[in-house]
């Protein structure tokens, strides 16, 4: 009884810490990659039914069963959809796993080493990093672990000749639907276990021991439970989609060429960080512990049918596992490897055991002395993933957007154009973590790699921070690791900000980052950089370029790129938009009528239409004002030329002292005269209240 109490109390405790690294501080991360749809998702307030039954509408390619149970969970105790909220589920599940591992231990080698794989999890930086993920990967691995657990359940029954009772079924099915209806990830650990079941049930059943009944039920269960995988578009269809065929191909593009060389090596780390780490001592002691859990569970493998099982499972998921990812055009990442962190788990507190066991008849002092000599193997875990662990609370996820966002509102003048060379980090990760200063945008769509080179896109962003001499440029130096470093911004700006996933980077340098860069990224490009001049900056620039004078936006200037249509505009207006914009750039100027659109060959409208849908303007209100500059000594008579265009019927407007008249829906341009001192001149620019005006561009120049 004593020994139970001390159990249950060194179980709370446990518990207690594992809860504490998984729920502190839970939207301190940034949403980043996949993870900010399910932030999408559950802001939006989808019901869990719709999801289910058009999960492909809102997420296409990967089941929405997870998306479903975040809302339903947010929904049914009425949560808000923060950041740390959308994660608690996650959490939860990483937390249970916990709880799992430890009834998984006891089953296999009492409660002491329950105990010790339970806070070898709690503590484990990749497990932790995983459950503070808006993702589904956690429960995930809480679904290997009820599985585990499940079939170690069914070889003690077997052993006695029993039939498995109903918390073998509980377990089974349970962990049955985590481990398929989540990802096809996990499919290859339940196809393993699956086997597994059948091959220890069969033999008992074939010789009469057990009732035809236990195979039809657990058979039958498998059936129905699997049977929506089997036909709806996001289970089946869409991995086979993944991994041939369009889909294969389509990653191919992505990820690149796939060598089997990187991927073995890319494997063993992964193995690495699912033990203690990479590093001359880490490496050390993996092997140590490796070796000494080997050696324990040959010892064990006559006498002990439960090791020789798990074995089984872990041999044959770790080479299936390897062969499809080396067949596959996916890159290597620890998260896909999610079922074999559970007996990695197992292997390093075996391996810690059986040294404590050593111990304790070697040396004299602990002799006898059984708490000390496992508190030595708590020791080691705390070493070894202590400092590790309270890093995993502190990372952003490899991909500090929020650490962006904030130094924007803190640094730059309001409503900056901030150019960013991914074209969906501004409308994903960038509008997930949004700033008040900063307006994020892109040129084109430059994914994947080939797109970025036939669409020469650094020249287009050159084009861009020419044509916005004010604006601010965010360099997450996509594809680096391919086409090379991108040294341009170092011209074009004075002053740059770095910013650096720290805590990421210390737990890869170790090796147990869950989320890592690309391997062909070196160590010193893993930072993102915010390129940005001052005024002063800009005009200093422009002077030493020959140039008299320089037109800025003020901050009370909205700026718009209207790729997509906004709410309210029709799909007629914004073709009309997107192909006088284009042709607009084409040629240098716009239709003289709409009807003279009407006029023009379809192809070369289309050509239009397409190029035209990725400019952008500025937006004009009832009261805002050009910034220009006259860079020179003296009073200097210009020409403005202000092309615009007005979206809800003909306008009225005024330049300074000009007034000027726009027609409705056709881009036209328009010449002011104006007499610029020294300096900066502001001048009016007042737009009449209700309307709607998007100015192209403006151009200043001296009168000769």
């Amino acid at each position: 009884m004593r020994i139970h109490k001390s159990a249950t109390v060194g179980l709370l405790l446990i518990l207690a810490v594992a809860a504490g690294l998984r729920f502190y501080d839970l939207d301190r991360a940034s949403m980043g990659s996949d993870v900010m749809e399910f932030y999408k998702i559950a802001q939006a307030g989808i019901p869990p039914g719709e999801l289910l039954r058009n999960g492909a509408n809102y997420i296409p390619g990967v089941s929405p069963v997870w998306f479903a149970a975040h809302n339903a969970f947010l929904q049914f105790f009425r949560l808000k959809a923060t950041f740390g909220e959308v994660r608690l589920l996650d959490a939860l599940a990483g937390w249970l796993t916990v709880l799992a591992i430890f009834g998984l231990g006891s089953r296999l080698g009492g409660r002491a080493f329950g105990l010790l794989a339970a806070f070898c999890l709690a503590l484990h930086p990749i497990p932790i990093q995983m459950s503070r993920e808006c993702y589904f990967y956690a429960p995930v691995m809480l679904g290997c672990v009820l599985m585990l657990w499940g079939l170690l359940i069914l070889v003690d029954r077997l052993q006695n000749n029993q039939s498995p009772g109903l918390p073998f079924y509980a377990l089974i099915y349970s962990g049955f639907i985590l481990t398929t209806y989540l990802t096809s990830a996990s499919w290859v650990f339940t196809l393993i276990v699956g086997i597994g079941l059948y091959a220890l049930l069969l033999p008992k059943t074939l010789r009469r021991v057990l009732p035809w009944r236990v195979v039809g039920i657990l058979t039958g269960g498998f059936l129905l439970v699997s049977l929506p995988l089997l036909i709806s578009e996001w289970g089946l269809k869409t991995a086979l989609y993944q991994f041939a065929g369009e889909g294969a191909a389509h990653w191919g593009e992505v990820f690149g060429e796939k060598k089997l060389g990187v991927t073995v090596s890319d494997f063993l780390q992964v193995l690495q960080g699912f033990m203690l780490g990479r590093g001359p001592l880490r490496s050390l002691l993996n092997i140590l512990l490796l070796a000494a859990a080997v050696y324990r569970v040959v010892s064990l493998w006559r006498k002990h049918t439960k090791w020789r099982v798990l074995m089984y499972c872990f041999a044959a998921t770790f080479v299936l596992l390897f062969f499809v990812h080396a067949r596959s055009v996916h890159l290597v990442a620890s998260r896909h490897f999610a079922p074999l962190i559970p007996f990695f788990v197992l292997l390093v507190c075996l391996g810690l055991e059986w040294v404590a066991e050593v111990l304790q008849q070697r040396v004299a002092f602990l002799r006898g002395r059984s708490v000390p000599t496992r508190a030595l193997a708590f020791l080691v875990l705390i070493l070894a993933f202590g400092m590790p662990a309270v890093w995993a609370v502190q990372v952003d996820a490899g991909y500090p957007w929020k650490q962006v966002s904030n130094w924007a509102d803190r640094h730059l003048p309001p409503n900056t154009v901030v150019l960013c060379d991914r074209w969906f980090t501004p409308w994903n990760e960038l509008s997930i973590n949004p700033s008040t200063n900063a307006v994020y945008t892109f040129t084109i769509p430059n994914e994947p790699p080939n797109v970025y080179m036939e669409s020469r896109w650094r020249e287009t962003a050159i084009a861009f921070l020419r044509n916005h001499p004010f604006a601010a440029f965010f360099d997450q130096k996509q594809y680096w690791g391919r086409i090379g470093p991108w040294e341009e911004p170092h011209k074009l700006f004075s002053h740059k900000e770095e910013f650096v996933d720290v805590a990421n980077n210390r737990l890869e340098h170790i090796g147990l980052a869950y989320r890592v860069p690309s391997s062909d990224t070196p160590e010193a490009w893993r930072s993102m950089t915010l390129y940005y001049n001052r005024p002063e900056d800009v005009l200093e620039r422009s002077r030493r370029e020959g140039a008299r004078v320089v037109v800025g936006f003020g901050p009370e200037w909205a700026y718009l790129k209207p790729w997509r249509p906004p709410p309210g505009w029709s799909e007629q207006l914004m073709q009309t938009l997107w192909i006088q914009a284009g042709a607009f750039s084409a040629r240098g100027k716009g239709f003289s009528t709409l009807a003279e659109i009407n006029q023009f060959p379809q192809a070369e409208l289309m050509n239009y239409l397409n190029a035209g849908r990725w400019d952008d303007y500025r937006v004009a209100g009832e009261h805002t004002a050009l910034r220009i500059y006259n860079l020179t000594g003296v009073d200097l008579p210009v020409e403005l030329r202000l092309s615009g265009i007005s979206l809800n019927g003909p306008i009225q407007m005024k330049i300074g002292a000009t007034g000027l008249a726009f027609p409705a829906t056709l881009l036209t341009t328009r010449t002011v005269p104006l007499k610029l001192h020294p300096g900066e001149n502001t001048v009016p620019f007042s737009v009449a209240p209700g309307r709607f005006f998007l100015v192209k561009q403006v151009v200043c120049q001296a009168v000769p």
